[in-house]
């Protein structure tokens, strides 16, 4: 009978939608989940290049904490991953390839990593070129051309240097007239 037909269509398309809702939702958090453990556990990376993680750079990923809003559990996890980026023997490929599979579907995430790892760089302002290097590697890793990464780089320089100013700009002098001055 064409109702039963007809009703037979509709409960399927509510069904096929539920199912692709519940697969993009699968997708989503394991791109979270992804970025999550690539963009802390590369800060680690990056911060450990010149030698020392500074604390700056510790107060800056415990800032994207924070922004991200993580829960307990996934502050835990971030956490954990910025100590496996300082170690030497740091699966950098292996932490890459998720992060890259999820960007195909989610393209926003690469700019927010890259993002990230740029702000982490010049959070002491200029960084060392081997963490350059490495960042451009690392962008091209994901299919970034290095001309592009090299830009990047520069764009994120020339903004830090610009807020640097302004900051000079606007700080007060660290010194008080305690006497008049027309005596």
């Amino acid at each position: 009978s064409l109702p039963g037909a007809l009703l037979g269509a509709l409960l399927g398309n509510i069904v096929e939608s539920r199912v692709k809702r519940q697969r993009n939702a699968r997708h989503y958090e394991a791109a979270q989940s992804a970025l999550l453990d690539a963009a802390f556990s590369v800060m680690g990376y990056l911060a450990k290049l010149d030698g020392r993680v500074s604390e700056s750079e510790i107060a800056f990923a415990n800032t994207i904490i924070k922004r991200m809003e993580l829960g307990s559990q996934q502050r835990k996890r971030a956490i954990e991953q910025f100590r496996l980026g300082k170690q030497g023997h740091f699966d950098l490929d292996g932490v890459l390839a998720p992060l890259f599979r999820a960007s195909r579907r989610y393209p926003d995430l690469q700019r927010t990593f890259i993002e990230i790892q740029l702000q982490l760089l010049y959070v002491e302002g200029e960084p060392a070129p081997i963490q350059k290097e490495a960042l451009t590697e690392i962008g091209h890793s994901l299919g970034i051309q290095r001309m592009q990464m090299a830009s990047l780089i520069s764009m994120a320089a020339a903004r830090t240097s610009q807020q640097q100013t302004r900051q000079r700009r606007h700080k007060k002098p660290n010194f008080t007239i305690t006497q008049p001055l027309d005596d």
